[in-house]
């Protein structure tokens, strides 16, 4: 990622800074729409201090503001320059979250095998939340971790279905006098995505209990 400030660039047209590439793009109507993306973007071979580089210059909407990403493989496309760093963000985001809210790296012990079981540990929990995440992602609630650090758990879908089943379960038991364990039981057993909803239900309930 490049800051759109007063850095030259050296292109065919002569020196430019990225706001005034964007502009000569624009005139030139060489953006182009990306629908997977749903950007639009631009393209152009340029040299930084001598070094051959190329800029690729996105933005979403008409009112969006324009962000510049920079490499030095020509080879790459917009796609793919896109996906790479969408990685190498990825990772700094899961770092950053690791080291300020999951103690990442602040292990005092001076025991190699300490350190690395510290940093195992600090993974798992990551990678738990990240699962739990996945399952409720349909409603955000603004970060990765806020169920765990505010207890603000939102219903996810499967709490919902789930509660139905059970009342469901509670009231027929009731109704004809059967025992509600051994209703749901069986229900869950024969039944394969009862059966699935039920592990979800009791991972989410696991990982609740385990950060809290």
């Amino acid at each position: 990622m490049i800051k759109l400030g007063k850095t030259n660039y050296a292109t065919k047209h002569g020196k430019m800074n990225a706001k005034q590439i964007i502009k000569h793009l624009q005139k030139e109507k060489a953006c182009k729409h990306n629908k997977m993306l749903r950007c639009t973007y631009c393209t152009m071979d340029v040299k930084l201090d001598g070094v051959p580089v190329r800029l690729f210059f996105c933005k979403r909407g008409r009112k969006g503001n324009w962000n510049g990403l920079l490499t030095t493989d020509l080879s790459l496309s917009f796609l793919e320059a896109y996906r790479i760093y969408a990685r190498r963000w990825a990772t700094e985001v899961a770092y950053k979250d690791c080291k300020t809210l999951l103690n990442f790296g602040k292990c005092q012990s001076v025991h190699f095998a300490a350190q690395i079981a510290s940093f195992t540990l600090t993974m798992m929990q990551y990678n738990i939340l990240c699962t739990v995440k996945r399952f409720e992602a349909y409603e955000t609630i603004g970060g990765l971790f806020a169920e765990v650090t505010n207890d603000t758990l939102e219903l996810s879908v499967t709490d919902k279905i789930w509660a139905i089943i059970l009342d469901f379960v509670l009231e027929a038991a009731e109704r004809y006098s059967i025992d509600a364990t051994e209703l749901l039981a069986d229900f869950i057993e024969s039944n394969p995505v009862a059966h699935t909803l039920r592990n979800m239900y009791i991972y989410k309930l696991a990982s609740r209990y385990l950060f809290t």
